[in-house]
Formats: C-alpha cells, structure tokens, sequence
C-alpha cells in the first residue's frame, strides 16, 4: 500500500510540475540511441536500429551459442572477445567478454574450434575439434561445471558437430569412428560416466541433432543406417532408445543432398540443410527447409540456384519471438530469415554468414562470418532486438492487464533508470509511434486527473 501511495505522489508531482515530452528524448521501439551516421543519399534500412553489438566483439567466426548460469556462451574460431584472450570460448554478461571464470587466465579455453554446445547434468558441454580445455586433456569433448573443466572420459576419436540431451543421457554426432574406445560410428551417448553406440551407427557423419515427438532426431550425409545395407535413411533417422527408423522419406531427392540443420517450430520437425546438382556441367546449390508434419516431408522454403562456391545453404535453425528463424547463405545478401511472424525481415541484414543463434535476455543472438549487422560494426556477433507486437491492454507497461501507478513507475525507470523495455503498443499510450515523456503524462493523466484526461490509443 505505502509502495503504490509513493507511486501516486510522484505521479502529482510529476503533473504538478508540468514536464513536457521535450525533457526526455523520443524512443522507438527496440532502442534509444540512433542510427549509425551514414551519407544522406545512402538508403537506411528503419529496422537496421534493431541490430547491436555486442562489445567489440571477437577475432574470428562464432560457430556455436548458448546459455549457462545466466551468462550468453560464444564457442568457435576466434581466440579474443573484447581483447581479452579467451581461445575459441567466451561469456558475456550482458556488458563484457570474459573467458569462463574462476578459470586459468594463462590457459583459456580450447586449442581449437567449438563447433557445437549444450548444457547436461547442470554441466556447460563443449564440443569440437580441439584436445584441451582449460589445459586439461579433452578429445572433441569436455565438459565446465562453473569452476574447473572435465574430459567425458577418453572423448571421441574425431570431430563433433552436434549435441542434444535426450531423456537422462547425452548425444553426440559427428565424424568419428570411436568414443570412449567403443565403436560407435558418428553416433554416441553419454550417461555421465560411460560411452555407448546406438546400434551400428550411421555410414556418414551427423551433423544435426533435436529431439520431436519423444524421439532423437539425426541428421547429416549420411544414407545408411543399421542392419546395413537393408535400411536406406537419406540423411535423417530418429531413435527411439532402443532401435533407429526412417522419418518419412525425405524430399532432399537431388545427387548431393546434406541436411545440417534441424529444429522443432509449432509442433513440427524442420530440417535445412543445402542441395546441389549439375546443370549444362555447372554445379548449382540451394539452401533448402523442409518440414515433418507427422506423416511425410513438405517443401517448406527453398533459395535460388547459386553457380559457384559458396553457393547457398541453410546452417542453423531456431525459434525466437514466435517465429522460425534460419541462418546461412541465402542470397548474395541475405544471410539471416525468419518465418510466422507480423515483421520477418532484419533490416539491411548482416554482411557474411551466420551459423548460430540463441535467445538470451529476450534477444536474438546471430553469431556467425560477419562485420556488419545492419548499418552497426559487429565482429562476428550481433543481438537483433526487434520483437512483434505484443499489446494486450493499452497503458499496462508492466504486463499484467491492469492500468495503474505501478505502469507510470515502469515507464519511468524505461525512460529515466535504463529500465526494461515494455511493448511499443502498450507504452505508446497516445500512439503517436514513440515512447517518451508524452506518455508518461497521458498515462498521469489517465490515472489521476478528472479536468483532463488522456484517451489511450487502442491496440492495433
């Protein structure tokens, strides 16, 4: 009670003392500080104020996001982030990059790429081409309990390129004949202490993972899978924990066909991967995504043909904001999409590949072979912050459908204390497209006067 009594008396003083939006400078939706300076002929994507870096970013190419004990973690090529030397592995903590304290400072990280990583048994799992982690003997994979690393027993005999947690155990895939000693073929679990094969393994290497309809879903170049050669898979599988089955029988029907990446998105398996023919002795490829509806495969999106290398393909698939969003090669610029959302695009895009994507702090993170995301310099990482519209009640900033002084306090620390961001529609309260001092006066004046009041905009 004295919390929303304070709220209403800054609320008094606040009309009392007559501020004028002029006090506080407009804000869109998705950032408070404007564009790059660009040359006035030169055409400015809106959207392009979405995109930010994440410090100054790294050395090298980020291949591998996710998040653990609330930090975002970057793996892949590089061996600084921010300056600091962090060898292929990196936190950020919503400021700065560090490598993975309390960790050795003289001996960071990995002494090769991070491809791939996951979190298992409250453990951060890191996976690649390297043979140590923190100093420590690790073949391809190691695991970071917060304080020191671990090598998951004897590792693999080759490179991995795909993790997922199925059920209590860990997977793996990847290009290696052995794990832990055991033949596996490209294909292994881990239960915290011990390796074991699934079946006979695959004829090719795996390179995505995920998990749909209580199944492990496997995909890569391969076509084969136990009892060979009486079961033909075409480059995707499932397993059940006991045995592997076809998923359908794929649409990828071209020579050489790879899917690299897979995601489940409203209920519904995706696979994306890249396609490639001859034609008139010319080598095309397409990026491609299909989708598993639970009964056969359906063309989802497919990119132009592209003559030459790179050519097109599909590298990473995730969901964020609602939508699915897909990053790799596309176009000769278009590098990043998204589908099932009311905006889809990403302003001017970023300049290079990107391989990687996780949410973290209700952002997009995009890692990847890039220099510029939209019109910002982003070494190699960016955080895309564009969200659709979520208005429910007009007025109520805080989310919880009732219009009150707790909503002017939210709006306050927005605009004054770096505060969260709330919702373009539901902050915009006299929806002239901004959010600034204006509103927060309507919205006093909603509340509190009787001489004056302000008529919300209702939700589009």
């Amino acid at each position: 009670m004295r919390k929303v009594i304070a709220l209403a008396a800054l609320l008094v003083l606040f009309l009392a003392a007559g501020i004028q939006s002029a006090d506080v400078p407009p804000v869109t939706e998705g950032a408070k500080s404007a564009t790059a300076d660009v040359s006035a002929n030169e055409f400015v994507d809106p959207d392009d104020i979405y995109w930010s870096p994440l410090g100054s970013g790294m050395d090298g190419r980020v291949l591998a996001l996710t998040v653990y004990e609330g930090k975002l973690i970057a793996g892949g090529d590089f061996t600084t982030a921010g300056g600091v030397l962090v060898n292929h592995i990196a936190s950020w903590d919503g400021s700065n990059w560090s490598w993975l304290r309390p960790g050795p400072p003289l001996d960071p990280g990995c002494d090769d790429r991070i491809v791939a990583m996951t979190v298992y048994d409250e453990k951060l799992i890191v996976a690649g081409n390297f043979h140590t982690a923190g100093g420590v003997a690790a073949n391809h994979i190691a695991s970071w309990d917060g304080s020191s690393w671990s090598p998951l027993g004897s590792g693999t005999s080759g490179g991995v390129k795909a993790l997922a947690v199925y059920g209590d155990q860990l997977f793996v895939g990847g290009y290696f004949g052995t794990a832990g000693g055991v033949e596996v073929n490209n294909i292994a679990s881990w239960d915290g202490s011990t390796w074991s094969p699934l079946g006979s393994g695959t004829n090719g290497d795996v390179r995505a993972l995920t998990v749909y309809d209580g199944k492990l879903i496997a995909a890569g170049s391969f076509v084969e899978i136990e009892p060979w050669p009486v079961f033909t898979f075409m480059c995707i599988a499932s397993w059940d924990g006991s045995s592997w089955s076809q998923v359908g029988y794929p649409l990828w029907t071209w020579p050489i066909s790879s899917p690299k990446a897979l995601t489940v998105y409203n209920g519904a398996l995706y696979a994306g991967g890249r396609a490639i023919q001859e034609f008139s002795e010319e080598i095309c490829s397409r990026a491609f995504i299909h989708v598993w509806n639970g009964s056969g495969w359906c063309f989802f999106w497919t990119s132009y043909c592209s003559y030459g290398y790179p050519g097109r393909d599909s590298y990473t698939l995730n969901v964020y904001d609602g939508r699915l969003v897909a990053g790799g090669i596309f176009g000769s610029e278009e590098y990043i999409r998204s589908w099932g959302g009311i905006s889809n695009g990403f302003g001017s895009n970023t300049d290079g590949p990107v391989h990687a994507l996780t949410a973290y702090n209700a952002e997009l993170i995009v890692g990847g072979d890039f220099t510029m995301a939209g019109d910002k310099a982003a070494a190699y990482i960016a955080a895309w912050t564009k969200r659709d519209p979520c208005c429910e009640t007009p007025g109520a900033v805080d989310h919880d459908g009732d219009v009150d002084a707790l909503d002017f306090q939210c709006l306050h620390d927005y605009l004054h204390k770096d505060g969260p961001e709330p919702c373009l529609e539901e902050a915009d309260v006299n929806g002239d497209g901004v959010v600034d001092g204006k509103d927060m006066s309507c919205l006093g004046r909603h509340l509190y006067s009787t001489g004056n009041p302000c008529e919300f905009v209702e939700c589009p």
